[in-house]
C-alpha cells in the first residue's frame, strides 16, 4: 500500500456533527484500519478514493478533547477528517459535543 504524507495547515475546528458526518463517510466507503505495530496511538486507514493507498492517523490526546493528526489532504484544512473518526470511533472518543 502507498502512504502518502502531508504537511498541516491551518485546521479549522469541528464540532460533533462535522465528526458524526465524517464517520458517516468513513463507514459509507467501507475504510478499514489496523494499528501499526500494536500501538493504540497510531493507526493505518485506507483510503476510500485510492485503492491501495491509504493514511497514518497518529492519537495524542484520548482525553475529553482527542486529538490525532492524519496524512490525509482533508486534514490538512478541516480538523475532523474521515480517517482520524473512524478511529476516534473505534477507540471510544469520537467527539460527541
Amino acid at each position: 500500500m502507498t502512504v502518502t504524507n502531508t504537511t498541516a495547515a491551518t485546521i479549522r475546528p469541528a464540532n460533533a456533527e462535522k465528526w458524526t458526518t465524517a464517520l458517516a463517510r468513513a463507514k459509507e466507503e467501507g475504510l478499514r484500519f489496523f494499528t501499526i505495530n500494536g500501538n493504540p496511538s497510531e493507526w493505518f486507514v485506507t483510503s476510500g478514493v485510492v485503492n491501495g493507498s491509504g493514511y497514518v492517523v497518529k492519537v495524542t490526546e484520548f482525553g475529553m478533547r482527542p486529538w490525532a493528526t492524519c496524512q490525509c489532504r482533508g486534514a490538512e484544512f478541516n480538523e475532523a477528517c474521515k480517517h482520524k473518526a473512524i478511529i476516534f470511533n473505534q477507540l471510544g472518543i469520537l467527539p460527541t459535543r
